[in-house]
């Protein structure tokens, strides 16, 4: 997932300095950063999310390899 990320990042930072090497006028230019703010926000929102789901997957799974390991009595736990 993290590879994925960066190598996003790296090819929209440099179509970005592509694009704002043709850029003539500051207004333009400002433009140009403004289209691209939403969807680099979409995609800081999606690796956030992508990396909430993957922590919460493992907190519930080390839950449940503790309490098989230690919550029944038949599992060789403790009482």
């Amino acid at each position: 997932m993290n590879l994925q990320t960066i190598r996003a990042t790296l090819t929209g930072t440099f179509a970005l300095g592509q694009q704002s090497l043709s850029v003539k006028e500051l207004q333009d230019w400002l433009a140009l950063h403004d289209s691209l703010a939403a969807p680099m926000a979409d995609k800081v929102q999606t690796y956030s999310r992508q990396a909430l789901e993957i922590v919460l997957a493992t907190q519930a799974e080390r839950s449940r390899i503790g309490k098989a390991r230690h919550g029944s009595p038949s599992a060789g736990g403790y009482l």
